[in-house]
């Protein structure tokens, strides 16, 4: 869910992933990031937050976009089975 916030703040700054990863990662990673294929260090959140003038705990509050939450779940269930 983590990668998924991420990508939903990003959305709402009107950024792509190269903007966001510009200097601190790259895009490839931010990808795998929003996919939850990768956790990434404290130190890339903080960087992340910064960039989408926000904090890192807004990484962690709950996903709005109920289209993209229920996304997200599909993708776990897909995975569990």
């Amino acid at each position: 869910m983590l990668g998924q916030r991420i990508k939903e703040l990003r959305k709402e700054s009107r950024l792509t992933q190269q903007d966001l990863s510009e200097g601190i990662i790259t895009r490839s990673y931010l990808s795998q990031i929003e996919k939850g294929l990768v956790q990434p260090s404290f130190d890339v959140l903080e960087k992340l937050s910064e960039k989408l003038d926000c904090t890192v705990d807004d990484f962690f509050k709950t996903i709005e976009n109920k289209d993209l939450l229920l996304s997200q779940v599909k993708k776990e269930i897909k995975t569990a089975e």
